[in-house]
């Protein structure tokens, strides 16, 4: 299962990479680095005073991280962000010193359990957005020849009628008869 989610990170970051700015190519490495970690310190069976100043140092990174994230991404206007981004980077923030403390108090478990969640979580939002993004592709894609006067698909599904829809566009166009 680690494997599966290393190679989805790894391939979310090099579909990525090319439309990324050069400061979020590092971030993102450290990311994966801190993800790579958080699989490690998960192999162990028993917690020890190591793996507690490991998931620390983790926690430590991962927020700097978050934090550089949100001040680089408001100065940033050439590239555009998806619409929910500060709030998926201030969650994993949040889980990610929600994890520092419970570190801290030495609640390691519970720790563990925000860290590694804040870390999928980032991993996963970047993959929804990246599928998200070749769906919209694909569509346009087989929707452009069928309509080739339109100015794009996205004027086509918001309408201001509200009544296409794109499940009703797909039974019209591909129906026997038709």
């Amino acid at each position: 299962m680690v494997m599966l989610w290393t190679v989805l990170a790894v391939c979310v970051g090099l579909l990525q990479a090319r439309d990324m700015p050069p400061w979020m190519r590092w971030q993102w490495s450290i990311l994966l680095t801190v993800y790579v970690g958080y699989a490690l310190l998960n192999l162990l069976l028993q917690s020890s005073f190591l793996e507690r100043w490991g998931q620390f140092v983790l926690q430590l990174a991962m927020v700097f991280v978050c934090r550089q994230f949100l001040r680089k991404q408001e100065q940033e206007t050439a590239y555009k962000w998806p619409k929910y981004t500060r709030l998926v980077v201030y969650l994993a923030m949040g889980m990610m010193l929600s994890a520092l403390v419970a570190n801290v108090f030495g609640r390691v478990m519970l720790a563990k359990f925000f860290g590694i969640s804040a870390v999928f979580g980032l991993i996963s939002a970047q993959a929804l957005t990246v599928l998200v993004q070749l769906l919209f592709e694909t569509f346009y894609l087989h929707w452009k020849p069928a309509n080739p006067t339109a100015a794009s698909p996205r004027s086509w599904i918001s309408t201001a009628s509200g009544k296409a829809s794109v499940l009703h566009y797909i039974c019209w166009r591909h129906s026997p008869g038709s």
